[in-house]
């Protein structure tokens, strides 16, 4: 029952891990449940409502299994599936009835498949409190399951009538020192995690050439971003999980945590080529001092901001330049930069390196009496269309047929297409144009599809827009004090024009989704119900139960602590004082070591010896209960030495012999090496006999 309760909570720890990122409570809740009936139903003895450890029971297992993930890899997406079948193997073999050592074994591996599928989904805090009971409960149950392995093995040997497992003590199954066992196991796994959460600021799920930026997938890492939108084939991007960048917000130079999702914009495409969105805009090269002032930074646009807020970003190598920001930008920390007339922002390099740029923004957003009801934007490719469809002429006109401005239609379309159509990421338009397909076959798609549909309606209405493109989403890292964008958070969402005094408008039309589809609402002040920006007080938690007071050591406070410890351990060992004191461990150690390694007889001729005293030990009588020990025999509570000798002398003839000795040496004073030469034989007898068995085994 101690290993079954014990990987009953490692599962339940395991779980909980894995169902944080995606809040999956009910894929964490099923094994639980299971191991929990298993328990109750074993210790009842309700045998047959248990799987038995047969081919009947194996076979019911794995067409439970199959027929579940079969269903969920029918109806969900492929990563969706990893954690319910880790799950469901998992409560099948708490389903086993005499589960053997091995299935216990895969208890704990699925246990560790689902905390590695939940770590490498959440790289904040929120699962660091889970990782020292995590950490113990896996070297417990490891530990014990092993244990009862090798037991388990012994008692079939002695069933089976084999004198040597009969002779192991311990066969029975009793345990001894479990407490001992568990205080060092837990006090050494805490103490390894707190050392490697300090020294660890980050963890790398992928390993990359710094010189080239490449990856170990041997490719340069895809930004998602280029001047080019294609609306097939980018479900990869979507599945990739790698850190596209880093982003911390500012307060008067004080890092603090935004609300979540937020919008990163990059760049933008305005004209239809086939089943692609491309940028036509001209690029132009912007140089420090191009305002009048030398003094680091780019101005953008006016470059004045009503409502300011500073950005820092961290950005992975990729194979274009894009710079990310929040919009609108009004000035970027830079010597040289490139900028075209969609808003896109671009080094004048690739890079090759982890790069590092800041950025203000003016986050005030447009009041809405600037909006012109039917704006006309002078350049004519933000309504050219390819060709004209009557049919999605006709669908823009039925969903706006009562709006009086431009900006009432770009409303109630998004509002139609996020309430109409479902979000997948398995769109296959077959051989139809893929904006049609969306429109009135597949009804689903992702973002680019939603923002595709939404572009070619308004355009259809002669309204000029354009889809940008950037990261949607992000995840708060409690441990670094930033936000984290993934290749997965890419996205694409409609900038429509609104007038010359209003500019160009955000508008989202892709449904609400957890992750990196999730409605962006903060930071999107174009329009007139966009919430404002969650700005807290730098420092200031986002709940009770926030991991800040955890986490306030950044990457260059954790930098020089360690540092600093280090440079104090160095100087110390370099002193006498610490060469003196390595000595002496090293001397306790090896003491300690070779103490320890001795058998008990050898240790008793050292303490004779030692101690000066002849019958101050008497090391052939401990060699004699080492080996009846070994024969499951040991000295009970109230026996003398005499009938201990006399018990043991009904497997071991002459074993009386031995315990005369002894008595001789320690009360009669007699000399040890005459009294050890007399029970010198049946010592050795003892220790042949032994050794036939094993050689007959």
């Amino acid at each position: 029952m101690i290993v079954d309760g014990l990987l009953l909570l490692l599962w339940a720890v395991a779980g909980a891990i894995a169902a944080i990122p995606q809040e999956r409570w009910a894929w964490a809740g099923v094994p639980m449940a299971a191991g929990a009936f298993g328990a109750l139903a074993r210790r009842f003895d309700w045998k047959w409502l248990l799987l038995p450890r047969r081919a009947d029971g194996w076979a019911a297992f794995a067409a439970g299994w199959a027929g579940t993930i079969g269903y969920l890899a029918a109806t969900s997406e492929w990563r969706e599936v990893l954690f319910p079948a880790v799950a469901v193997a998992a409560a099948g073999l708490f389903l086993f009835h005499d589960r053997s050592a091995l299935q216990s074994h895969a208890i704990v591996t699925t246990a560790v498949l689902a905390t590695a599928l939940g770590a490498t989904l959440d790289p904040g805090a929120r699962q660091l409190p889970l990782f020292f009971p995590f950490l113990v409960l896996l070297v417990l149950c490891v530990a014990l399951v092993q244990q009862e392995y090798i037991l388990g093995r012994l008692r079939d040997a002695a069933r089976h009538g084999n004198l040597l497992a009969q002779q192991i003590p311990g066969y029975g199954g009793a345990r001894r020192g479990l407490a001992p066992a568990i205080a060092m196991v837990t006090v050494t796994t805490v103490v390894a995690t707190l050392v490697l959460y300090v020294a660890v600021p980050r963890f790398r799920f992928k390993t990359q050439d710094p010189r080239s930026g490449r990856d170990e997938r041997g490719g340069r890492q895809q930004s998602g971003v280029t001047e080019r939108m294609s609306l097939r084939g980018v479900q990869d991007l979507k599945m990739d999980y790698r850190v596209a960048l880093r982003m911390r917000l500012l307060q008067d130079g004080t890092p603090f945590r935004p609300s979540l999702p937020t919008r990163l914009r990059s760049s933008a495409v305005d004209r239809m080529d086939g089943p692609d969105w491309v940028s036509t805009a001209p690029w132009s090269n912007l140089i420090d001092g191009s305002d009048g002032r030398m003094d680091g930074w780019i101005t953008i646009g006016s470059g004045t901001a009503t409502q300011p807020l500073e950005q820092e970003f961290e950005i992975e190598p990729a194979d274009v330049p894009m710079l990310f920001a929040i919009p609108e930008v009004s000035r970027v920390r830079a010597t040289a930069l490139r900028i075209d007339g969609n808003g896109a922002i671009a080094l004048t390099h690739i890079p090759r390196t982890r790069t590092a740029y800041s950025v203000v923004s003016d986050i005030s957003g447009v009041d809405p009496r600037l909006y012109e009801r039917e704006p006309r934007h002078p350049d004519p490719r933000y309504t050219h269309m390819l060709f004209r469809d009557p049919r999605i002429r006709d669908l823009a006109r039925s969903i706006t047929f009562n709006a009086t401005s431009a900006w009432k239609k770009a409303a109630m379309i998004e509002e139609y297409l996020r309430s109409h159509y479902e979000y997948s990421l398995d769109f296959d338009p077959g051989d139809r144009e893929p904006v049609a397909s969306f429109l009135f076959h597949t009804r689903s798609g992702f973002c680019v599809h939603f923002a595709a549909a939404m572009a070619v309606l308004l355009r259809h209405l002669d309204i000029p827009c354009r889809i940008a493109q950037g990261f949607s989403g992000g995840e708060w890292s409690d441990r670094e004090s930033l936000t984290l964008f993934r290749l997965s958070d890419s996205h694409a969402w409609v900038e429509v024009w609104l007038g010359s005094m209003a500019g160009w408008i955000p508008f989202d039309p892709t449904p609400a989704m957890t992750g990196s589809e999730e409605d962006p609402g903060d930071f999107a002040a174009g329009t007139p119900d966009a919430p404002r920006p969650d700005v807290r007080r730098p420092g200031q938690p986002a709940n009770p139960l926030s991991a800040d007071k955890l986490s306030k050591l950044d990457l260059r406070a954790q930098g020089q602590l360690i540092s600093s410890f280090w440079n104090s351990v160095a100087a110390f060992w370099k002193s006498r004082a610490g060469k003196l004191l390595l000595f002496a461990l090293v001397l306790a150690s090896s003491v300690c070591f070779t103490w320890r390694a001795l058998p008990r007889h050898e240790k008793s001729r050292l303490r004779a010896l030692l101690l000066g005293s002849p019958g101050a030990s008497t090391p052939f009588y401990d060699e004699f209960l080492t080996l009846a020990a070994r024969a499951g025999l040991r000295p009970e509570r109230g026996e003398t030495p005499f009938e201990f000798g006399k018990r043991v002398e009904r497997v071991y003839p002459g074993a009386r012999k031995v315990s005369l000795a002894l008595y001789a040496v320690r009360f009669g004073e007699a000399p040890l090496a005459e009294e050890e030469e007399k029970a010198r034989p049946v010592i050795d007898g003892m220790r042949a006999a032994q050794a036939g068995r094993r050689a007959a085994k």
